[in-house]
């Protein structure tokens, strides 16, 4: 977590949302932004060690991750939508969780002063 600095995400509209952010290894302000999304099912903190390797690729970048959206259907970790049924009565969750998610990356960029062009999305599943 960047200590001393506001911290990028501020409150939201999904209660208890966990944003994990790591400042630029480089020091300074971040020239870039990565952003990870965890595989459903699963948290954040799994992805800490990819985050932390990415940022040595990417020294100037701040990295954020994310927290899915909702509880996971199984009991364990977080999903960023309900994956129950079949595609077709997924498509209106997912649509929704993609543009809260995209909300998310736009307030997290702008802060850092960055735009879409230096800013990278990763996500698993």
């Amino acid at each position: 977590m960047t200590k001393g600095a506001e911290p990028l995400s501020g409150p939201g509209p999904v209660a208890g949302q966990l944003w994990l952010e790591l400042a630029p290894h480089a020091g300074g302000r971040a020239r870039r932004l990565l952003v990870f999304l965890h595989g459903a099912g699963t948290i954040p903190e799994t992805y800490v060690p990819l985050a932390l390797a990415w940022q040595f690729k990417f020294p100037s970048a701040a990295a954020i991750l994310l927290q899915g959206l909702m509880p996971g259907h199984t009991g364990a970790g977080r999903d960023w939508f309900d994956p129950r049924g079949t595609g077709y009565d997924q498509r209106d969750g997912a649509i929704e969780a993609a543009r809260e998610v995209n909300e998310r990356i736009v307030q997290a960029a702008g802060k850092l002063g960055l735009d879409a062009t230096r800013t990278a999305v990763i996500g698993f599943s």
